[in-house]
């Protein structure tokens, strides 16, 4: 099976004035297994935060400043899927795909002001990681707080 392994795939925002939820999903290359997320809310007040990754990664937040991570089970290339927000947000929107030592494979931006799109990212020629690996670098790519950005 070309491909199988696990990949990271990421979303993240800085400085947004708007709350949102922002859910993404896979259509096809592969499965959301897992996942975390930081947040870094402007007004952290009575504001509801709310993480699900079971077959999608949704993440409910106030405004601020979001990073969300999951592991992708591959089954095949390309890895594919969509991004939609409840609220358009006053920033850009990166999704990213990262394999081993946290390489970029590739990048899809959803500009300010748009809630969805969708993205499609070759791993051909991009090795996969084994699941020891994605558990590891999990945990690596968050901490996208001002003090510490996630390259974006």
């Amino acid at each position: 099976m070309q491909n199988a392994g696990y990949y990271l795939i990421s979303y993240v925002c800085h400085d947004t004035a708007t709350s949102s939820r922002y859910s993404l999903g896979l259509g096809n290359g592969g499965t959301i297994i897992g996942g975390s997320a930081e947040i870094v809310a402007e007004n952290m007040g009575t504001e509801y935060i709310y993480v699900y990754t079971r077959g999608e990664l949704t993440v409910q937040a106030p405004r601020g400043s979001v990073t969300a991570v999951a592991l992708v089970e591959a089954t095949s290339g390309p890895i594919s899927g969509g991004i939609t927000l409840s609220n358009a947000i006053d920033s850009d929107m990166y999704v990213i795909l990262r394999n081993t030592n946290g390489g970029e494979i590739g990048r899809y931006t959803l500009r300010a002001g748009q809630n969805s799109g969708q993205f499609r990212f070759e791993v051909s020629g991009h090795p996969a990681m084994t699941l020891g690996e994605a558990e590891a670098a999990l945990p690596q790519l968050l901490g996208g707080a001002p003090d510490r950005p996630v390259q974006a």
